[in-house]
């Protein structure tokens, strides 16, 4: 069975032994590293005995055993679409904002006096053009509570993996 969640999210794991028996826990997905740290609670003996373990999954490497297992991370936009349509409704909106400010003004823009008969001033308001790129633009500024573009793990099944344990002497 494949594991597949968002970064930094947890998942059920099973990991299923050559003998019948199966390792119950959580899988943590780390994007940075391109890991998935396992953490195993429960172990379930092949004769439906379940035991309280405290185990870790390994991966073998060249250089020995690293904890847990290597991921494919890919990175995925399933919002994409919604939020640039989102955030170029809402940039026509300041652009029609923009709009009414300006006509309350008589469609003047700013202007300084700044001596000696220099005037400073500046453009009513934005274009539509000018107002529509930046609101498409905000679609990949990241907010602090949501994501446009957000990493996937994925650890195919079959993986091999070692499991340390140091297991509990209660059969339940």
């Amino acid at each position: 069975m494949a594991i597949s969640a968002l970064n930094g999210a947890s998942v059920p794991v099973v990991a299923v032994t050559a003998d019948g028996g199966s390792f119950v826990g959580l899988g943590t997905i780390n994007a940075t590293l391109a890991r998935v740290d396992m953490t195993f609670r429960r172990y379930v003996a092949a004769d439906g005995k379940i035991y309280t373990v405290d185990a870790l999954a390994y991966a073998r490497e060249t250089n020995g055993l690293t904890q847990g297992l290597h991921a494919d991370i890919k990175p995925t936009a399933p919002t994409l679409a919604l939020d640039a349509a989102q955030n170029s409704a809402n940039a026509l909106n300041t652009y029609v904002q923009n709009l009414a400010v300006a006509a309350a003004k008589g469609g003047q823009g700013t202007s300084i006096n700044i001596g000696d008969n220099l005037t400073l001033s500046g453009p009513s308001a934005a274009t539509l053009a000018q107002t529509l790129v930046g609101g498409l633009g905000s679609t990949f500024r990241m907010p602090e509570n949501t994501q446009t573009i957000s990493r996937v793990a994925t650890v195919n099944g079959g993986t091999p993996m070692i499991v340390i344990v140091g297991m509990g002497s209660e059969g339940r």
